[in-house]
């Protein structure tokens, strides 16, 4: 079983490296300076199966600002952004991404600027319920959703139960 890589400025980029190997998930909850950014970006290039996960309070990181580091990331999670409001940013990310986790936030999020990305895999949805349906009908190659806190009949009455890991 991997390990979730907690990353703090200053970066230790040799430490970095070495411990996303065995990563499940990499994240971090405070911005870093440009050069970590790139760092961090870099190696994730090598890792592309390592999801990028960002969460927290940060006024800053919940304007995904940050994504322009991350271009062709194609694993990205916002589990428990607080701040987040709009998810526009997004469109920074490669049309390839896989795996999307749009996770808490304050208030319910529009989907609809996800639905850009059509080769989705994998997708985890907690409480936002906007765009959902639209978002799944672009994504018609989807192998693994979990809905949290969503009822499924509601938010995507087409789907048949075993098609999604429903959670209240």
């Amino acid at each position: 079983m991997g390990s979730v890589v907690e990353v703090r400025s200053p970066v230790d980029v040799a430490q970095l490296r070495a411990r996303l190997g065995n990563a499940d998930v990499v994240q971090f909850q405070e911005p870093l300076t440009e050069a970590e950014y790139r760092s961090m970006a870099a190696l994730l290039g090598d890792h592309p199966m390592v999801p990028l996960r960002v969460y927290g309070f940060n006024d800053d990181l919940a304007t995904l600002r940050f994504l322009r580091w991350f271009p062709h990331a194609r694993r990205f999670s916002v589990a428990s952004l607080w701040h987040l409001t709009d998810l526009t940013p997004l469109d920074q990310l490669s049309a390839d991404v896989e795996f999307l986790d749009i996770g808490e936030t304050r208030k319910p999020l529009d989907l609809a600027p996800v639905a850009q990305f059509r080769r989705l895999r994998r997708l985890r949805v907690v409480e936002h319920r906007r765009g959902l349906p639209e978002l799944l009908h672009a994504n018609p190659g989807l192998r693994d959703l979990s809905l949290w806190r969503l009822a499924a009949d509601n938010s995507c009455p087409s789907l048949s139960c075993h098609t999604c890991r429903h959670w209240r």
